[in-house]
């Protein structure tokens, strides 16, 4: 059985454009999975911060854009966006 490399990828959302802000919304996306479970709950979300998920090993790829404050009341975007990686093996 070959072993190759697969990219995990994991949205986090926070209220502010810093790492140890509260994340407030998140996805994960894992391709080697072929069935994607249902959006998390907030009991289950594994990490409170993106420090956080940077501790288990997450990359941050993309930094939220910084331009101007978040108000959640005139957008509907959810909060500021961070995209991180976790390169694993599997087996194939």
């Amino acid at each position: 059985m070959a072993a190759r490399r697969m990219q995990k990828l994991l949205y986090l959302h926070t209220r502010d454009p810093v790492v140890t802000s509260p994340v407030i919304a998140m996805a994960e996306h894992d391709p080697a999975r072929d069935d994607p479970p249902p959006g998390p709950i907030r009991e289950e979300w594994p990490y409170d911060t993106v420090m956080d998920a940077m501790r288990d090993g997450w990359q941050v790829v993309h930094f939220p854009q910084q331009l101007a404050p978040f108000d959640d009341v005139e957008t509907d975007l959810a909060g500021y966006e961070f995209i991180l990686q976790k390169l694993e093996t599997v087996d194939d």
